[in-house]
Protein backbone atom coordinates (compact mmCIF):
# COMPACT_ATOMS: atom_id res chain seq x y z
CA UNK A 1 0.00 0.00 0.00
CA UNK A 2 2.87 2.57 0.59
CA UNK A 3 4.44 1.87 -2.31
CA UNK A 4 1.03 2.16 -4.64
CA UNK A 5 1.05 5.58 -2.48
CA UNK A 6 3.94 6.95 -3.33
CA UNK A 7 3.96 5.84 -7.46
CA UNK A 8 0.63 8.56 -7.11
CA UNK A 9 2.03 10.80 -5.05
CA UNK A 10 5.03 11.04 -7.76
CA UNK A 11 1.92 10.76 -10.92
CA UNK A 12 0.65 14.20 -9.19
CA UNK A 13 3.39 16.11 -8.53
CA UNK A 14 5.61 15.73 -11.99
CA UNK A 15 3.04 17.38 -14.48
CA UNK A 16 3.42 20.67 -11.63
CA UNK A 17 6.93 20.72 -11.60
CA UNK A 18 7.27 20.43 -15.20
CA UNK A 19 5.08 23.28 -15.58
CA UNK A 20 7.89 25.92 -13.44
CA UNK A 21 10.12 25.41 -16.68
CA UNK A 22 13.66 24.02 -17.56
CA UNK A 23 13.83 20.83 -16.36
CA UNK A 24 15.95 18.10 -17.95
CA UNK A 25 15.74 14.51 -16.45
CA UNK A 26 17.92 15.04 -14.08
CA UNK A 27 16.97 18.20 -12.36
CA UNK A 28 13.53 17.09 -12.37
CA UNK A 29 14.18 13.91 -10.54
CA UNK A 30 16.17 16.09 -8.07
CA UNK A 31 12.81 18.18 -7.87
CA UNK A 32 10.65 14.99 -7.39
CA UNK A 33 13.14 14.11 -4.69
CA UNK A 34 12.88 17.06 -2.48
CA UNK A 35 9.42 16.48 -2.36
CA UNK A 36 9.51 12.67 -1.95
CA UNK A 37 12.38 13.53 1.13
CA UNK A 38 9.64 16.53 2.31
CA UNK A 39 7.18 13.81 2.61
CA UNK A 40 9.29 10.47 4.39
CA UNK A 41 9.49 8.81 1.41
CA UNK A 42 12.70 7.32 -0.21
CA UNK A 43 14.64 8.98 -3.34
CA UNK A 44 13.78 7.67 -6.99
CA UNK A 45 16.11 7.06 -9.47
CA UNK A 46 16.18 8.83 -13.41
CA UNK A 47 14.91 5.80 -14.81
CA UNK A 48 11.72 5.48 -11.83
CA UNK A 49 10.79 9.05 -13.22
CA UNK A 50 11.65 8.58 -16.75
CA UNK A 51 8.76 4.72 -16.40
CA UNK A 52 6.86 7.46 -14.71
CA UNK A 53 6.80 10.07 -17.57
CA UNK A 54 5.46 7.27 -19.82
CA UNK A 55 2.33 6.48 -17.90
CA UNK A 56 1.54 9.84 -17.75
CA UNK A 57 1.54 10.09 -21.31
CA UNK A 58 -0.14 7.02 -21.96
CA UNK A 59 -2.79 8.82 -19.66
CA UNK A 60 -3.66 11.99 -21.85
CA UNK A 61 -0.74 14.03 -20.19
CA UNK A 62 0.62 15.49 -23.22
CA UNK A 63 4.10 15.38 -22.04
CA UNK A 64 6.71 16.48 -25.07
CA UNK A 65 10.89 16.68 -24.25
CA UNK A 66 11.87 19.96 -26.41
CA UNK A 67 15.76 19.42 -27.66
CA UNK A 68 17.31 22.75 -27.69
CA UNK A 69 21.77 24.03 -27.50
CA UNK A 70 21.62 23.28 -23.67
CA UNK A 71 20.13 19.58 -23.76
CA UNK A 72 16.45 18.19 -23.55
CA UNK A 73 14.01 19.69 -21.67
CA UNK A 74 10.51 18.74 -20.83
CA UNK A 75 7.26 20.84 -21.37
CA UNK A 76 3.89 20.00 -21.05
CA UNK A 77 0.90 21.40 -23.17
CA UNK A 78 -2.11 20.33 -20.88
CA UNK A 79 -3.09 17.90 -17.81
CA UNK A 80 -5.60 16.14 -17.41
CA UNK A 81 -6.48 17.47 -13.67
CA UNK A 82 -9.13 19.79 -14.44
CA UNK A 83 -10.36 20.94 -10.54
CA UNK A 84 -13.80 20.76 -10.20
CA UNK A 85 -15.50 22.73 -7.46
CA UNK A 86 -17.69 21.02 -4.75
CA UNK A 87 -21.59 22.90 -4.07
CA UNK A 88 -20.31 23.78 -0.67
CA UNK A 89 -16.98 24.86 -2.04
CA UNK A 90 -18.50 26.87 -4.77
CA UNK A 91 -20.74 29.04 -1.87
CA UNK A 92 -18.06 29.42 0.29
CA UNK A 93 -15.39 30.81 -2.18
CA UNK A 94 -17.11 34.37 -2.11
CA UNK A 95 -16.49 34.72 1.55
CA UNK A 96 -12.89 33.22 1.30
CA UNK A 97 -12.14 35.66 -1.82
CA UNK A 98 -13.43 38.31 0.77
CA UNK A 99 -11.11 37.63 2.94
CA UNK A 100 -8.40 38.15 0.37
CA UNK A 101 -9.55 41.57 -0.64
CA UNK A 102 -7.87 43.37 2.06
CA UNK A 103 -4.46 41.78 -0.10
CA UNK A 104 -5.41 42.73 -3.53
CA UNK A 105 -2.78 45.05 -3.54
CA UNK A 106 -0.68 41.34 -4.59
CA UNK A 107 -0.37 40.16 -7.46
CA UNK A 108 -1.27 36.55 -6.37
CA UNK A 109 -4.22 37.68 -5.13
CA UNK A 110 -5.32 39.29 -8.28
CA UNK A 111 -4.19 36.23 -10.52
CA UNK A 112 -6.19 33.87 -8.55
CA UNK A 113 -9.50 36.03 -8.96
CA UNK A 114 -8.41 35.78 -12.90
CA UNK A 115 -8.19 31.74 -12.79
CA UNK A 116 -11.63 31.69 -10.98
CA UNK A 117 -13.30 34.08 -13.65
CA UNK A 118 -11.74 31.86 -16.49
CA UNK A 119 -11.96 28.51 -15.73
CA UNK A 120 -14.67 28.49 -13.15
CA UNK A 121 -17.24 30.83 -14.87
CA UNK A 122 -17.39 33.36 -11.78
CA UNK A 123 -17.82 37.17 -11.79
CA UNK A 124 -16.45 39.77 -10.04
CA UNK A 125 -19.73 40.62 -8.30
CA UNK A 126 -19.68 37.03 -6.91
CA UNK A 127 -16.26 36.96 -5.88
CA UNK A 128 -16.78 39.91 -4.07
CA UNK A 129 -19.39 39.69 -1.27
CA UNK A 130 -19.58 43.06 0.09
CA UNK A 131 -21.44 44.70 0.94
CA UNK A 132 -23.00 41.71 2.67
CA UNK A 133 -19.37 40.48 4.53
CA UNK A 134 -16.44 42.67 4.99
CA UNK A 135 -13.24 42.37 6.13
CA UNK A 136 -11.94 45.82 7.15
CA UNK A 137 -8.20 45.04 8.06
CA UNK A 138 -4.83 43.60 6.39
CA UNK A 139 -3.96 40.11 7.86
CA UNK A 140 -0.56 39.80 5.70
CA UNK A 141 1.98 41.69 5.76
CA UNK A 142 1.21 44.01 2.15
CA UNK A 143 4.99 44.30 1.28
CA UNK A 144 5.58 41.41 -1.30
CA UNK A 145 9.15 41.87 -1.38
CA UNK A 146 8.86 40.39 1.78
CA UNK A 147 6.48 37.63 1.15
CA UNK A 148 9.57 36.79 -2.07
CA UNK A 149 12.42 36.85 0.30
CA UNK A 150 10.30 34.53 2.52
CA UNK A 151 9.90 32.10 -0.45
CA UNK A 152 13.27 32.05 -0.82
CA UNK A 153 14.53 31.63 2.37
CA UNK A 154 12.21 28.48 2.01
CA UNK A 155 13.88 27.13 -0.76
CA UNK A 156 17.27 27.18 0.69
CA UNK A 157 15.43 25.29 3.73
CA UNK A 158 14.15 22.44 1.23
CA UNK A 159 17.82 22.23 -0.10
CA UNK A 160 19.05 22.36 3.76
CA UNK A 161 21.79 24.95 2.49
CA UNK A 162 23.12 27.80 5.03
CA UNK A 163 22.22 31.30 3.91
CA UNK A 164 24.48 34.37 4.95
CA UNK A 165 23.01 38.07 5.00
CA UNK A 166 23.47 41.22 6.95
CA UNK A 167 20.93 42.02 10.08
CA UNK A 168 20.28 45.19 10.87
CA UNK A 169 19.60 44.96 15.04
CA UNK A 170 23.76 44.44 15.27
CA UNK A 171 24.97 45.35 11.21
CA UNK A 172 27.45 42.08 11.61
CA UNK A 173 26.84 39.31 8.73
CA UNK A 174 25.16 36.26 9.93
CA UNK A 175 25.83 32.40 8.72
CA UNK A 176 21.94 30.81 9.16
CA UNK A 177 20.66 27.40 9.13
CA UNK A 178 17.59 28.23 8.17
CA UNK A 179 15.05 26.04 9.76
CA UNK A 180 11.19 27.15 9.78
CA UNK A 181 9.35 30.53 8.68
CA UNK A 182 6.97 31.73 10.96
CA UNK A 183 4.36 34.49 10.44
CA UNK A 184 3.03 36.49 13.42
CA UNK A 185 1.35 38.99 14.33
CA UNK A 186 1.93 40.73 10.97
CA UNK A 187 5.48 39.89 10.71
CA UNK A 188 7.68 37.39 9.36
CA UNK A 189 10.64 35.46 11.44
CA UNK A 190 13.31 33.02 10.74
CA UNK A 191 14.15 30.27 12.97
CA UNK A 192 17.51 28.97 12.68
CA UNK A 193 20.67 27.84 14.22
CA UNK A 194 24.00 30.13 13.56
CA UNK A 195 27.18 28.94 12.23
CA UNK A 196 30.47 29.49 13.48
CA UNK A 197 32.44 30.77 10.45
CA UNK A 198 35.58 31.02 13.29
CA UNK A 199 35.49 27.79 14.29
CA UNK A 200 35.74 25.33 11.20
CA UNK A 201 31.99 26.50 10.35
CA UNK A 202 30.36 24.17 13.22
CA UNK A 203 26.63 24.64 13.56
CA UNK A 204 25.48 25.44 16.86
CA UNK A 205 21.93 24.04 18.22
CA UNK A 206 20.77 26.86 19.87
CA UNK A 207 17.69 28.32 18.28
CA UNK A 208 17.74 32.01 17.04
CA UNK A 209 14.77 33.68 15.79
CA UNK A 210 15.75 36.24 13.04
CA UNK A 211 12.61 39.06 11.90
CA UNK A 212 12.87 38.50 8.34
CA UNK A 213 12.22 43.12 7.70
CA UNK A 214 15.30 43.62 9.69
CA UNK A 215 17.21 41.78 7.12
CA UNK A 216 19.09 44.50 5.43
CA UNK A 217 18.21 45.23 1.75
CA UNK A 218 15.93 42.16 2.16
CA UNK A 219 18.52 40.25 0.56
CA UNK A 220 20.25 36.91 0.91
CA UNK A 221 22.93 34.81 -0.45
CA UNK A 222 24.09 31.09 -0.46
CA UNK A 223 26.83 30.53 2.49
CA UNK A 224 29.85 29.65 1.51
CA UNK A 225 33.14 28.09 3.24
CA UNK A 226 35.82 30.80 2.52
CA UNK A 227 39.46 29.39 3.38
CA UNK A 228 42.29 29.04 1.23
CA UNK A 229 42.03 25.44 0.60
CA UNK A 230 38.48 25.22 -0.05
CA UNK A 231 36.96 26.63 -3.59
CA UNK A 232 33.89 28.58 -1.66
CA UNK A 233 31.92 25.68 -1.56
CA UNK A 234 28.06 26.15 0.23
CA UNK A 235 27.69 25.04 3.45
CA UNK A 236 24.87 22.00 3.70
CA UNK A 237 23.43 20.37 6.95
CA UNK A 238 21.29 17.73 7.87
CA UNK A 239 17.41 19.58 8.06
CA UNK A 240 16.02 16.72 9.95
CA UNK A 241 19.10 16.32 12.59
CA UNK A 242 19.24 20.20 13.40
CA UNK A 243 14.95 20.44 13.89
CA UNK A 244 15.65 17.84 16.65
CA UNK A 245 18.26 18.98 17.90
CA UNK A 246 17.38 22.48 18.58
CA UNK A 247 14.53 21.72 19.69
CA UNK A 248 12.56 23.98 17.50
CA UNK A 249 9.07 22.38 17.78
CA UNK A 250 8.97 21.67 21.35
CA UNK A 251 10.35 25.44 22.18
CA UNK A 252 7.48 26.57 19.52
CA UNK A 253 4.70 24.38 20.82
CA UNK A 254 4.94 26.26 24.21
CA UNK A 255 5.35 29.84 23.02
CA UNK A 256 2.89 32.11 22.77
CA UNK A 257 3.78 33.82 19.71
CA UNK A 258 8.01 33.85 19.13
CA UNK A 259 9.68 34.26 22.32
CA UNK A 260 11.43 31.66 24.27
CA UNK A 261 14.78 30.61 26.03
CA UNK A 262 17.16 28.77 23.45
CA UNK A 263 18.70 26.48 26.21
CA UNK A 264 15.38 24.34 26.59
CA UNK A 265 16.33 24.21 30.51
CA UNK A 266 15.20 27.76 31.26
CA UNK A 267 12.07 27.14 30.29
CA UNK A 268 9.42 25.18 32.02
CA UNK A 269 5.68 25.02 31.32
CA UNK A 270 3.31 26.41 33.34
CA UNK A 271 -0.70 26.63 32.96
CA UNK A 272 -1.90 30.47 33.06
CA UNK A 273 -5.50 31.37 33.69
CA UNK A 274 -7.09 34.78 32.72
CA UNK A 275 -10.76 35.67 33.83
CA UNK A 276 -12.63 37.63 31.10
CA UNK A 277 -15.59 39.91 31.46
CA UNK A 278 -18.03 42.55 29.74
CA UNK A 279 -17.39 42.83 26.34
CA UNK A 280 -14.10 40.25 26.02
CA UNK A 281 -16.33 37.05 27.06
CA UNK A 282 -17.79 36.51 23.69
CA UNK A 283 -14.72 37.46 21.88
CA UNK A 284 -12.56 34.99 23.81
CA UNK A 285 -15.62 32.33 23.24
CA UNK A 286 -15.05 32.44 19.69
CA UNK A 287 -11.09 32.91 19.45
CA UNK A 288 -8.43 30.66 20.06
CA UNK A 289 -4.90 32.03 21.25
CA UNK A 290 -3.04 29.11 21.35
CA UNK A 291 -3.48 25.21 20.68
CA UNK A 292 -3.74 24.48 24.30
CA UNK A 293 -6.71 26.57 25.30
CA UNK A 294 -9.28 25.32 27.29
CA UNK A 295 -11.97 26.67 29.19
CA UNK A 296 -12.08 26.27 32.77
CA UNK A 297 -14.93 28.46 33.94
CA UNK A 298 -18.16 30.37 32.18
CA UNK A 299 -21.13 31.95 33.44
CA UNK A 300 -23.11 35.22 32.04
CA UNK A 301 -20.26 37.24 34.07
CA UNK A 302 -17.39 36.25 33.26
CA UNK A 303 -15.31 33.28 31.60
CA UNK A 304 -11.82 32.03 32.67
CA UNK A 305 -9.58 30.38 29.96
CA UNK A 306 -6.30 28.18 30.51
CA UNK A 307 -3.29 28.30 28.26
CA UNK A 308 -0.28 25.91 29.00
CA UNK A 309 2.37 28.10 28.18
CA UNK A 310 6.44 28.76 29.23
CA UNK A 311 7.78 30.59 31.74
CA UNK A 312 10.80 31.98 31.00
CA UNK A 313 14.16 32.06 33.33
CA UNK A 314 15.43 35.80 33.08
CA UNK A 315 18.70 34.52 32.13
CA UNK A 316 20.52 38.33 32.37
CA UNK A 317 19.37 38.65 35.80
CA UNK A 318 20.15 35.34 36.62
CA UNK A 319 23.53 35.81 35.16
CA UNK A 320 23.91 39.39 36.59
CA UNK A 321 22.43 39.06 39.77
CA UNK A 322 21.78 35.10 40.49
CA UNK A 323 18.41 35.74 41.09
CA UNK A 324 16.15 33.33 39.75
CA UNK A 325 13.12 35.17 37.81
CA UNK A 326 10.50 33.55 36.22
CA UNK A 327 7.73 34.82 33.59
CA UNK A 328 6.10 35.12 30.29
CA UNK A 329 6.69 38.91 29.02
CA UNK A 330 4.31 37.73 25.67
CA UNK A 331 1.65 37.34 28.71
CA UNK A 332 1.79 40.49 29.86
CA UNK A 333 1.18 41.91 26.59
CA UNK A 334 -1.76 39.71 25.81
CA UNK A 335 -3.21 41.07 29.23
CA UNK A 336 -2.85 44.60 28.55
CA UNK A 337 -4.69 44.44 25.21
CA UNK A 338 -8.30 43.84 27.01
CA UNK A 339 -7.59 46.51 30.09
CA UNK A 340 -9.64 46.23 32.36
CA UNK A 341 -12.22 43.50 30.93
CA UNK A 342 -8.84 41.02 31.08
CA UNK A 343 -7.54 39.75 34.70
CA UNK A 344 -4.41 37.38 35.28
CA UNK A 345 -5.26 35.17 38.11
CA UNK A 346 -1.98 33.41 38.70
Amino acid sequence: MEYLKKDLYRLKIIPSIIKTGNHNLESLTNEVNIKLNQENYKSISERTIHRDLKILISNGNKIKSIKTKEGNYYVIESVDDEIELKENERKTLPIMMGLLNTEDNLSIVNWLKDILKTFHNFTLKELNPSPYFVKTTSSINFKEDLMLLTTEIIEYIKKQQAIFFLYRTDNNPKIVAPLQVRYYDGRYYLLGTDIDDKNNYQLKTLLTTYSIDNIIGLKISPALIEEDDVANEPIYFDYKKLYKESHLELLLKHSFGIIYQSNINNNRIKKYRFKFSGWAISYVENKIFHPSQKTIEKNKDYIIIELALWEILDYNKFHKEGVEVWDNKEVDFFVGRFGSTCERLN
